[in-house]
């Protein structure tokens, strides 16, 4: 008896532990877990993004950690398990929250290894290609909003920048550097008899820069990223399409809002502010007690049509031909938009000094009409005024005296 007593007191302080432990709260703090390096401004402004929203939104302060996996750069087997090595060491005593992983790469890289790095931990993830994700096998605590970066968006740009279109030149990093784009190269349509796919991924710098410089007409240019010249030196994509952009002979299409403004017409542009922002509140909604199960995947729409006005007006790209709902950066205002105040106020001071002008020579007419009216009154009262006097009144003449006259 005695020890079917210990028993249920055994079982139920078991549960009460365990029941206590599952209704814990998670621990404020986030481990943003960047596929890339930061040397860009993409990465930059969702990183941002993610903090400024956690800042205005979160009700404790929350410990936000970075960790930039540099993916396009480094990998392997052993830069991975170096990688695990170095975060099991780091943060055995900061406990994590939440983890935040931007891009496919950095997604990948924690379902491998967060069972012994970070287990139980829920995970949110961003900037995923759909297709790319069907790819995971995804747990139930794992929740994100996908991106859908497709080819098909470079050709639609590509045709609005050259309506005539027959080829497309694929810029980029090679296939298995890069980390955003990697899945591109499955939606690359076969060269067919009326279009055409020039292939210039993975140039070294130099050769890139020669082969852009002499491409044929109806082409377009479709650059995903480039973070080295092929010859050992390093820089940020928007560098790289700096360098490209100043020799290409043909407009360039991007997928990157960073990447409007250096060089490129434009496309269907991937927005980091939205994407920080939105990463940072699936995570508040996860720390704030809400389950990462409970929360669905879905499509996070962080892609929209954007455009450089310089660069439309290099091309001969019309406004009216763009997608509906388009924005246009960097246009130039026209005079009416940069000095519309200006005119306003000068309009009115010419329409005060007009309307004032011309009353005061309303005036003037009507003055001297008056005084012409007032004379002519006045002269015809005289004339009437003598025609009417009586005979006595008239003033008679002194007759001539005969005495007066001399003697003859």
């Amino acid at each position: 008896m005695v020890r079917w007593v210990v028993g249920i007191f055994f079982c139920f302080c078991f549960l009460t532990v365990g029941a206590v432990s599952i209704a814990a709260p998670l621990p404020p703090s986030i481990l943003v877990l960047n596929e890339s390096a930061m040397v860009g401004p993409f990465y930059r402004k969702a990183y941002d993004a993610l903090r400024a929203t956690l800042t205005a939104n979160s009700s404790q302060p929350v410990s936000i950690y970075l960790e930039q996996l540099e993916l396009e750069r480094f990998g392997g087997d052993r830069y991975e398990q170096d990688l695990k090595t170095h975060f099991e060491s780091k943060y055995v005593d900061k406990p994590i929250g939440v983890i935040v992983a931007v891009g496919f790469g950095a997604l990948d890289f924690v379902l491998r290894l967060r069972a012994e790095m970070f287990t139980g931990v829920p995970v949110v993830f961003v900037m995923v290609d759909e297709a790319a994700l069907q790819r995971l096998n995804i747990p139930p605590d794992v929740t994100g909003r996908t991106s859908a970066v497709k080819f098909q968006d470079f050709l639609n740009a590509a045709r609005v920048v050259v309506p005539d279109l027959q080829r497309i030149a694929i810029v980029g990093d090679r296939w298995d550097k890069q980390t955003a784009y990697r899945h591109l190269q499955q939606e690359i349509p076969a060269p067919s008899a009326a279009f055409g796919i020039i292939d210039l991924v993975g140039l070294p710098m130099r050769e890139l820069k020669r082969r852009v410089a002499v491409l044929p007409e109806r082409t377009a240019i479709a650059y995903t990223s480039i973070f080295s010249d092929g010859e050992g030196t390093s820089y940020p994509p928007v560098d790289a399409l700096r360098l490209v952009a100043e020799v290409a002979n043909r407009p360039i299409v991007v997928a990157a809002e960073t990447f409007v403004g250096a060089g490129a017409v434009g496309g269907y542009v991937l927005t980091p502010t939205a994407i920080g922002k939105e990463a940072a509140d699936l995570a508040l909604r996860i720390l704030n007690g809400e389950s990462a199960s409970a929360i669905p995947i879905a499509d996070g729409n962080f892609a929209k049509p954007m455009f450089d006005w310089r660069q439309m007006q290099r091309w001969g790209v019309s406004a009216s031909s763009l997608p509906p709902a388009s924005e246009i950066r960097f246009r130039e205002p026209t005079v009416w938009e940069q000095y519309k105040a200006q005119i306003l106020a000068i309009t009115a001071a010419i329409l005060g000094q007009a309307a004032l002008i011309a009353w005061l020579l309303h005036e003037r007419q009507y003055r001297h009409r008056a005084e012409r009216t007032a004379r002519e009154t006045f002269s015809e009262l005289a004339q009437m005024t003598a025609w009417r006097r009586p005979a006595s009144c008239q003033p008679s003449l002194p007759m001539r005296s005969n005495n007066l006259l001399p003697a003859s």
